[in-house]
């Protein structure tokens, strides 16, 4: 904008020297650099100017359509007033579009399943009963697939070169159409019998291959990617992924730790009380075992981690999607957090097998042991054997005495003896009748004393042959 001195005012881009209207910044720089090329200064302001008004707009306009932009402005100046007054908004309707989906699917789907399945078909009738001649070959062909008149095609359909004596015309089995020699391909039949081959079938139920292995069958490039493709979803189908024979092995090596620490802890167990079942050297080797395990599962499971860990992109997009955690990685993780919890808890904190010293304390100890529990059991055997031989000592002393119509009850009985400090339970039966048989001669009870010195001459007898046969058993 310019204004004159007779009040005139001139919009647009103007020249400040002689002040003619251009219709572009470039025409006014194309006029100063041709008209007033010597005013350096001039255009280089203009320049100037021009040049950051330029940037100005550029970074206008960014801002006004960024997205960053105008949510930053809007979430300031509007988002907090929303969030405190704006009422609950109830669910509007919905519909479901998966009805609209599967009918657009189910038209490629039957389409591309038709074309392939009639592919099929005419294979399957092609290699039924194929003559070897050439003639009687090309005649089965032709009556399966009917081929096209090569009058109607001039051009080959695929690389459109023309037809010639040198680049004649070939029909594919197939579909019938025509293509040249270079647009062709081969079909051996021991592929296509392949082909023909089910996905559900074993092995033992594939057909055998036949001994014309060296014919092969001309298809165009069209049936021969549908037929490839039809075999690459039968090999992803059939094939597992790595990561599955992985986690396979994953799990049987935690069931053999599982087994193994189990086997571990009871030889420990057994050592641990004295038992001569196990030796150290055994719990030794089944640790060092387990270690190995646990080393294993861990590689494992790393390796199943760096499986389903995506490569490192050179320039990643700076999407939300990028940053978010895929199934197959969620996965992979959860399998490897459960093989760390496994191998902290259940193979980390084994313990250790006793040294030889400790074993030789131990095994000392449950031997005494043993022998104190032998003696005791003795004793409590021997003790039952002289109770119940007092029994019936005293039920025969009581059968006589009622013989006799005397009581031993009412009119005699044993006053209170000292016991014996002897561990031997006969030494201690024979201090008592001794002081039996003392008591019932002071009371002149002279029957009861003859039943008491039998009773003192069996006891004696059965302690003295003990004895004898313990000065048998000790060596000399």
């Amino acid at each position: 904008m310019a204004n004159l001195g007779d009040g005139q005012v001139l919009e647009g881009y103007i020249c400040p020297n002689c002040m003619k209207k251009f219709g572009s910044p470039n025409i006014l720089l194309k006029h100063f650099e041709n008209d007033h090329s010597s005013e350096t200064d001039i255009l280089k302001s203009l320049q100037g100017l021009f040049g950051k008004a330029k940037k100005k707009i550029l970074s206008l306009d960014l801002d006004e359509y960024s997205p960053e932009s105008s949510t930053g402005a809007s979430s300031s100046s509007t988002v907090h007033f929303y969030e405190e007054k704006w009422p609950n908004q109830a669910i509007g309707s919905s519909r479901s579009h998966s009805d609209t989906f599967k009918t657009l699917r189910h038209v490629r789907y039957e389409r591309v399943c038709y074309e392939i399945n009639n592919l099929i078909i005419r294979l399957g009738k092609l290699l039924t009963d194929m003559p070897t001649e050439p003639v009687k070959k090309k005649k089965h062909e032709q009556n399966i697939v009917p081929w096209l008149d090569g009058k109607d095609v001039s051009r080959c359909p695929n690389c459109t070169h023309s037809f010639n004596f040198t680049k004649r015309q070939h029909h594919c089995r197939l579909c019938g159409c025509i293509m040249c020699h270079d647009c062709s391909f081969f079909l051996p039949l021991n592929k296509a019998k392949q082909v023909l081959v089910r996905p559900d079938m074993n092995q033992s139920q594939q057909p055998a291959s036949s001994n014309g292995s060296d014919l092969s069958l001309r298809v165009c490039s069209y049936c021969l990617q549908r037929l490839e493709s039809r075999e690459q979803l039968k090999e992803s189908r059939n094939s597992r992924p790595p990561i599955c024979d992985l986690h396979d092995t994953l799990i049987g090596k935690k069931q053999e730790a599982s087994k193994l620490r189990a086997m571990y802890l009871e030889m420990v167990d057994s050592l641990l009380t004295g038992e001569t079942t196990y030796h150290a050297s055994d719990a030794q080797a089944l640790r060092v075992k387990l270690v190995r395990l646990a080393e294993n599962i861990d590689t494992i499971s790393n390796k199943i981690t760096s499986l389903s860990t995506p490569p490192p992109a050179q320039d990643p997009p700076p999407t939300t999607s990028s940053t978010a955690m895929s199934m197959s990685q969620r996965l992979a993780k959860s399998i490897r957090l459960a093989s760390t919890q496994f191998i902290r808890s259940q193979l980390l904190t084994l313990p250790n097998v006793p040294s030889e010293e400790k074993l030789t304390q131990l095994r000392e100890q449950a031997r005494l042991a043993e022998e104190q529990r032998k003696r005791e059991e003795e004793i409590r055997h021997l003790r039952e054997q002289n109770d119940v031989r007092v029994e019936t000592h005293h039920a025969k002393h009581l059968g006589a005495a009622k013989e006799n119509n005397v009581s031993l009850l009412e009119t005699w009985s044993p006053a209170n003896t000292k016991l014996v400090s002897s561990q031997d339970p006969l030494v201690q039966q024979i201090s008592i009748i001794k002081q039996y048989i003392a008591e019932a001669r002071e009371a002149h009870r002279y029957n009861e004393v003859a039943s008491l010195e039998s009773n003192l001459k069996e006891l004696q007898e059965e302690y003295f042959r003990r004895q004898q046969e313990s000065n048998e058993e000790t060596p000399s």
